[in-house]
């Protein structure tokens, strides 16, 4: 009969719960990043967006989100703006947006991005967890039951000159 000693065990089951992590976190249904993207369109007021007509969200490089974005812009405004959808391929692209989403995989520039980005009203969303506090005004993370959820950084905000609604803030896991 086979036996694991306990000390491999220890070595052994971080490996497999990360991995574990790793395909849940595929399981994640792109269109939902899509419909939180579009609330947060919705519940946070730009300066400035009386006398707009379009309303652009940035995809900082290549994401599935971009798709889901391009289907949603077919049917839906943002406070009856059309929706534009962008991918960028430099930092400097996302001043010109409403919206910059910056997917996991390209989670290394969000600090060149908000250098750009700094005192404009752009908001930064990121994929990867804990970015709020990176210089993102939200951040996605996946909760223990597989439900997408996102914290949000108000003073990174603030500074973006953003105001976000008391309905979205309700909602958010964590409020920074």
């Amino acid at each position: 009969m086979f036996r694991i000693k306990p000390h491999l065990l220890l070595l052994i089951l971080p490996v497999f719960m990360h991995l574990a992590a790793g395909v849940h976190y595929q399981e994640v249904n792109f269109k939902s990043y899509t419909l939180l993207l579009h609330s947060f369109a919705k519940n946070i007021d730009w300066p400035g967006e009386t006398g707009k007509t379009t309303f652009v969200y940035g995809v900082y490089g290549k994401s599935k989100v971009y798709d889901e974005l391009l289907n949603l812009a077919r049917t839906k405004k943002v406070r009856n703006m059309n929706i534009e959808v962008r991918t960028l391929n430099t930092p400097a692209e996302a001043a010109a947006c409403d919206i910059v989403f910056v997917p996991t995989s390209r989670s290394s520039s969000v600090k060149d991005i908000a250098t750009q980005i700094k005192g404009k009203p752009v908001l930064m969303v990121c994929e990867r967890s804990g970015y709020c506090l990176k210089g993102a005004a939200i951040s996605f993370n996946v909760n223990e039951e597989g439900t997408l959820r996102f914290d949000i950084n108000t003073k990174v905000c603030v500074q973006q000159k953003l105001v976000v609604r008391a309905q979205l803030l309700q909602i958010a896991d964590r409020v920074y």
